[in-house]
């Protein structure tokens, strides 16, 4: 599962590491960093379109619409695709054989229960009186950009591109937390993922699955997370460095910037 995260370095920086094109489009160089991406927005991907040019970096809808919804009205965008049964599935099966990409993240969040006080107390609740849940930031152990699996639809006439991100089973770094988590690829299968001449479905699920232990870290991050509106860097903090932070100022409010709200309610209840 995957339902929000970061991107917050530069396109520039993204084309150079995923040995991209520098030739970057407007929409793409000026960028703004992203501290809690959700669905419908538009993330950055690297994609290659043919064997004679490097990747481009470029911008698409998180979530994918299939073919047969673009003019259907009411659609229910595709934000992950199961790596077990995207071959198969008629949603994504020519996107997962003939359309891949590279999603760009600085990390991606996940959902637990809230811990509670004690044997005895109530689980958190919303405002809305629902379960709080706690969100946790999920992050690569060095500073380097995860390279997420993705595949895409084109564009048509009331639609730009669309992404949906492929997930897989957690492995011990994330097991903790959810039993799934994002197809991550290590930098030596970059190349023949977005290979656009690859279409063999085998060979193309046989390069992929779950990363190897020890390269994730994970952390608890403050629940402001949980609205859509949250934006800013002091979302990648971790509790205990709020818990300091407070301590020290005599407040907990740092200051949040905020974007405008696009769905109607928080995520996780």
């Amino acid at each position: 599962m995957c339902a929000r995260f970061v991107s917050i370095e530069s396109s520039g920086a993204i084309a150079e590491y995923f040995r991209g094109d520098p030739d970057l489009s407007d929409d793409v160089a000026y960028w703004q960093p992203r501290y809690n991406l959700t669905p419908t927005q538009m993330v950055r991907v690297v994609v290659c379109h043919d064997v004679w040019s490097a990747p481009k970096v470029e911008l698409m809808r998180w979530g994918m619409l299939p073919r047969w919804q673009r003019n259907a009205g009411r659609t229910t965008p595709l934000i992950n695709a199961r790596l077990e049964t995207a071959a198969q599935k008629p949603s994504f099966r020519e996107a997962f054989a003939k359309r891949r990409c590279i999603v760009a993240m600085t990390g991606f969040y996940e959902w637990t229960d809230a811990n509670l006080d004690g044997p005895h107390s109530q689980s958190p609740r919303t405002a809305a009186g629902r379960p709080r849940r706690q969100p946790h930031l999920i992050r690569p152990r060095t500073d380097l950009m995860l390279a997420v699996a993705g595949i895409w639809n084109r564009a048509s006439d009331e639609t730009p591109a669309t992404v949906a991100i492929l997930t897989t089973a957690a492995n011990d770094d994330m097991r903790s937390l959810h039993d799934r988590m994002p197809v991550l690829l290590e930098a030596d299968g970059w190349e023949d993922y977005l290979d656009p001449e690859l279409n063999d479905v085998a060979t193309i699920g046989s390069m992929l699955g779950p990363i190897r232990e020890g390269q994730l870290i994970h952390y608890p991050v403050s629940t402001e997370v949980n609205s859509v509106r949250a934006e800013g860097p002091h979302l990648l903090r971790s509790l205990e460095e709020l818990k300091g932070s407070a301590g020290r100022s005599g407040s907990d409010d740092l200051g949040a910037t905020r974007t405008p709200q696009l769905f109607s309610d928080e995520f996780g209840g």
